[in-house]
């Protein structure tokens, strides 16, 4: 509802531009989504990192200083979409990559699934938000295709700069 008032909004002000941004999870620079994992990993506390269920879920991710330059991005293209994915391009985005990711990055490399009894749960961090489970795609505001006539160097000086392209791809 929000979205529909937003996008019609620039119908009754032709100065003002509005788009809808949809971004994955935000990680990053203090943002605490994936803190608790990273804490417990570094800690070994506890010995397994927990993943709710199987782990088999699709989480989009996208760290704050890529979400800031899509913002940017779209304020000097003004792209004709109005409804932007912001997520990164992360190959494996399921959760129980991301949790193996991290015991790997920081931890012992020990991750365990736990069954979604709710009496098993009450202690997984953020355990309502990684059940869900969402494929998004890259929106096609991130990729730049250089022109027939286009200098190399121009090319790679418009081309969109990831901060952090894929979210902890050590597996």
């Amino acid at each position: 509802m929000i979205e529909t008032l937003a996008l019609s909004a620039s119908n009754t002000n032709s100065n003002l531009k509005t788009y809808i941004i949809c971004p994955g999870f935000i990680y990053g620079c203090g943002e605490d989504i994936f803190y608790d994992y990273f804490k417990m990993a570094w800690l070994q506390d506890p010995m397994k990192l927990p993943i709710a269920g199987d782990g088999k879920n699709f989480l989009p991710t996208i760290h704050i200083k890529d979400l800031v330059g899509c913002i940017k991005r779209i304020i000097e293209k003004k792209p004709a979409i109005k409804y932007i994915f912001a997520v990164d391009k992360s190959k494996n985005k399921s959760l129980k990559n991301i949790m193996k990711s991290i015991s790997k990055c920081v931890g012992n490399s020990q991750v365990e699934n736990f069954e979604l009894a709710k009496d098993k749960v009450e202690n997984i961090p953020n355990f309502n938000e990684f059940t869900i489970s969402v494929k998004a795609k890259t929106s096609k505001l991130f990729f730049d295709i250089k022109g027939e006539e286009e200098e190399e160097e121009d090319y790679l000086r418009r081309c969109y700069k990831w901060h952090c392209e894929v979210i902890l791809n050590f597996l």
